[in-house]
């Protein structure tokens, strides 16, 4: 983990100290990115703390050497997508927090943030800095900020690519937004980097704020991977929050530039499955357009199944905004990706089973020698090695040390 010279020092969090952390975006199954790392690297955090509490979305976790303790459910329902972004441009604000930052998980929040007990604050995304800001223990524990992807950068794409002017327009004042707020609490907060290209978008709108670059981990599976036959059947897995837009522009962007002509040369041998949660109905459509298979708010066990049978799992990024946490959860299941240049892939190579291309030529010729030769164990089991490499507790770790020393 790597840090950025400070100006100044934060409060050092008491190492006998529990956790809070805010994360109103945070809903089960787990499925999208921001919501994966928040509950694996701070669940895994409670392993170095008495306890860890994680406000989500209608429930308060709490966390205990690395296993959940206790669950407590509260009343709550985010804003549409429609309602935030109207929000957005009539109290020009931002779309993240008119749409998750609702009154309900305020209170929460609030409730918890008056416990002096907390030995520091944890906020995901900028969106929670009101919160943070309320805080009546401020100065005597530190705030980290879990950036995700440099959400400047997130602002900017949509902008570009929103669909009518008012999309334009919530994209734009959320992008200002969360400018202005994170230059006027810089300061205050320790921001939470995935890669070193987030960090350098920050540090464009606020070049002396205090940073450290936190890579996302991965959960090995109990289970082995399993074989995949040479000519046998093409199974290709898209797994994510699909209300995301980003995840939506995605599968268009496959679903126009790479499965006709992959369509095309394998026909009725391959299969599209798309699992997340919340589908938005562009997405329902594309699937039924398509013929692929859409599972929407799948279990766990279904997705893992989906997992054992893929033959690659799809990263078809037109766009993307910080490192690819589908990358390294694919690998751990031992299923090599198809991803485009976009995708950032926080390994040291790329293994020889899975591709980092834009050419839908390079696509199929690649898909193409794989299924001609089939995947052993052996080789899905150097993936899973590889995604070894890389984990949640060793993120915790490093986490822990920065807001613990002097």
């Amino acid at each position: 983990m790597n840090n950025q010279p400070e100006s100044s020092q934060l409060p050092r969090m008491d190492p006998n100290a529990p956790c809070l952390v805010l994360a109103p975006h945070l809903v089960y199954p787990l499925r999208s990115g921001s919501n994966i790392a928040i509950h694996n690297r701070w669940s895994a955090f409670s392993r170095f703390v008495p306890y860890v509490d994680i406000i989500g979305q209608s429930t308060v976790n709490r966390y205990e050497n690395g296993a959940l303790a206790r669950t407590v459910n509260y009343s709550n329902s985010v804003r549409s997508q429609k309602r935030a972004a109207l929000r957005t441009i009539v109290r020009r604000t931002q779309y993240q927090l008119e749409k998750f930052v609702t009154k309900e998980f305020s209170a929460k929040a609030v409730e918890h943030l008056a416990d002096q007990a907390y030995g520091c604050v944890v906020g995901s995304y900028l969106n929670t800095v009101p919160l943070l800001a309320h805080d009546p223990h401020a100065g005597t524990r530190p705030h980290l900020v879990e950036t995700h992807n440099d959400d400047f950068k997130w602002y900017r794409t949509l902008q570009e690519s929103a669909p009518n002017p008012l999309a334009r327009l919530a994209a734009m004042l959320s992008e200002r937004w969360t400018a202005s707020i994170f230059r006027a609490h810089q300061h205050q907060l320790l921001l939470s980097h995935v890669t070193e290209t987030d960090r350098q978008g920050y540090l464009r709108v606020a070049p002396d704020h205090r940073s450290i670059i936190t890579p996302i981990g991965v959960r090995i599976p109990d289970t082995p991977p399993v074989p995949q036959a040479p000519d046998g059947d093409i199974r290709l897995l898209f797994v994510g929050s699909l209300g995301v837009i980003m995840n939506a522009d995605a599968l268009e962007y496959f679903g126009k530039r790479y499965f006709p002509i992959l369509k095309q040369h394998f026909g009725d041998a391959l299969h599209v499955d798309v699992v997340g949660n919340s589908p938005a109905l562009r997405i329902e459509s594309m699937c039924e357009e398509h013929g692929w298979g859409l599972h929407p708010n799948a279990p766990d066990e279904l997705l893992h199944e989906l997992l054992r049978k893929a033959s690659f799992t799809l990263l078809p990024f037109e766009y993307a905004t910080g490192a690819k946490l589908k990358l390294l959860e694919s690998i751990a299941h031992g299923v090599p990706f198809l991803a485009t240049s976009h995708v950032l892939a926080q390994l040291e190579s790329i293994p020889p089973s899975c591709l980092l291309a834009d050419d839908p030529a390079d696509w199929l010729a690649h898909v193409e020698a794989i299924q001609k030769k089939g995947q052993s164990v052996g080789e899905r089991t150097k993936l899973v090695e590889i995604a070894k490499r890389h984990s949640w507790e060793a993120s915790a770790r490093g986490v822990f040390e920065r807001l613990t020393k002097a």
